[in-house]
């Protein structure tokens, strides 16, 4: 990243860097190279960057977010444990700590409950099977095998 002070400084910076690259062989990605207005929080190692502060790029937490259920999804029918969740929660939280994220890591972590035995498809109507009419009366029925575990994963601040 470089700053300065007008566009027109940084446009011919960046045209000395082209001449400069150009005689190795290499040029810059057109896409990935652009002035920003630093107001805008120019993107940068998946963060969005203030002169105030440092977020997360939207892109980042939605991802997250759709970790998250799918970690859900796969503990609720056995496929991964609560340490395997455990630590992608927390590589998570170490890189998300480097921007202003303190209540946004708490909302997301807290709003995913691991519950083992019940898969997401489940919660959204997937068939069960019901009681019989005929055979046992509903007090009667035998409980299931495994008690639902439920982990609430969390983290604290430093």
């Amino acid at each position: 990243m470089i700053f300065g002070q007008t566009k027109s400084e940084l446009h011919d910076i960046r045209d000395r860097i082209e001449k400069y690259l150009m005689t190795h062989r290499l040029e810059l990605h057109e896409g990935k190279t652009r002035v920003y207005r630093v107001k805008e929080g120019p993107l940068f190692l998946g963060f969005r960057i203030f002169p105030t502060h440092r977020r997360l790029d939207k892109r980042n937490v939605l991802r997250m977010r759709r970790r998250m259920k799918h970690m859900q999804e796969e503990y609720g029918s056995g496929k991964i444990t609560a340490e395997k969740i455990q630590q992608r929660i927390k590589s998570w939280i170490g890189h998300a700590r480097h921007a202003d994220t303190f209540f946004l890591r708490q909302q997301i972590i807290s709003s995913v409950p691991f519950i083992r035995g019940r898969t997401q498809s489940d919660r959204w109507g997937r068939l069960e099977q019901q009681p019989e009419k005929h055979g046992l009366p509903r007090a009667q029925q035998q409980p299931p095998e495994q008690p639902e575990q439920q982990y609430r994963f969390s983290h604290r601040q430093d």
